[in-house]
């Protein structure tokens, strides 16, 4: 899977640290870390946990992105990814109504600070 970073071409993201481990008599061993090390903008791998782990970061989006059809998209079936249209079409047009004047609320609790606010005394 291909990752591209626009802003920051050299840019390295850690999956877990290196670091030393002991075991129960005292001896200590080396465990080398994970990471990313983007290069010229680009990061590929086949590795599951680095694809994983950079999915599932907050930053996937912001300091870097998958490669148009590469992401989570490219392994979801056509029906699926026509039914996850309607659903955030669906969930797109809510809209919640004022029953005391014309206010129209994106979603719930917009509704009730509406209420609470405008309609406190009725």
């Amino acid at each position: 899977m291909l990752f591209i970073t626009p802003a920051r071409s050299n840019l390295k993201v850690i999956v877990f640290p290196a670091q030393y481990l002991y075991d129960n008599l005292g001896n200590r061993r080396y465990q080398a870390g994970k990471s990313a090390q983007f290069v010229d903008g680009l990061f590929e791998t086949d590795d599951k946990e680095i694809i994983d782990f950079l999915l599932a970061s907050p930053r996937c989006g912001i300091d870097y992105m998958v490669q148009k059809g590469q992401g989570i998209d490219a392994h979801v079936s056509q029906e699926g990814q026509e039914e996850l249209a309607k659903e955030a079409e669906a969930l797109s047009t809510t809209v919640h109504s004022c029953p005391n004047c014309s206010f129209k609320a994106k979603n719930e609790a917009g509704l009730k600070s509406h209420l609470r606010l405008k309609h406190a005394d009725e």
